[in-house]
C-alpha cells in the first residue's frame, strides 16, 4: 500500500513505538522509496471473499514477526493515556473493532496510522 501523494512519505510496516521492546506498531515508512510491508484484507464475512468499501475488515501483515504476537490489526487499548485509538499488531481474526477513517498521526517522531475523523490517509495498492 503507498500513498496517493508523492513525497509524503512511504508504504506501512511495523515499528517500536513508547517502551515497546517489540515492533507492534503500525507505522509509515519515512522514505518514499521505501514499500513497507505486504497487507492482506479479508473481509469479516468472508462467505463471498470480495472486500467492499466501508466493511469490517480483518487486516493483517503477509510477514513474520520477529516477536511472538499476531500480525492482524487492532486497537491500541491505550486510548487513555493517548487521546488516539493508534493502530498495532496483536489482533485476532473475526474481532471487528470501530468504523472510522485511518489517518496519519506523528508520536515518538513516527508517523503512526490511527483512528480519525478528519484526515483519511489515501492510499493507492501495488501487488506484492
Amino acid at each position: 500500500m503507498l500513498l496517493v501523494i508523492r513525497g509524503r512519505g512511504g508504504g506501512l510496516t511495523l515499528a517500536s513505538t513508547g517502551n515497546e521492546t517489540c515492533p507492534l506498531s503500525v507505522v509509515q515508512e519515512q522514505l518514499e522509496v521505501k514499500n513497507g510491508l505486504p497487507l492482506t484484507f479479508r473481509p469479516l464475512n468472508s462467505k463471498n471473499g470480495v472486500v467492499r468499501v466501508s466493511t469490517d475488515q480483518n487486516i493483517k501483515f503477509s510477514v513474520g514477526s520477529i516477536c511472538v504476537q499476531s500480525i492482524v490489526w487492532k486497537l491500541d487499548s491505550h486510548y487513555e493515556l493517548t487521546g488516539q485509538y493508534f493502530i498495532t499488531t496483536g489482533g485476532l481474526e473475526g474481532n471487528p473493532v470501530i468504523c472510522k477513517d485511518v489517518g496519519i498521526f506523528l508520536q515518538d517522531g513516527k508517523s503512526r496510522l490511527a483512528l480519525t475523523d478528519d484526515a483519511p490517509f489515501r492510499v493507492m495498492f501495488m501487488k506484492a
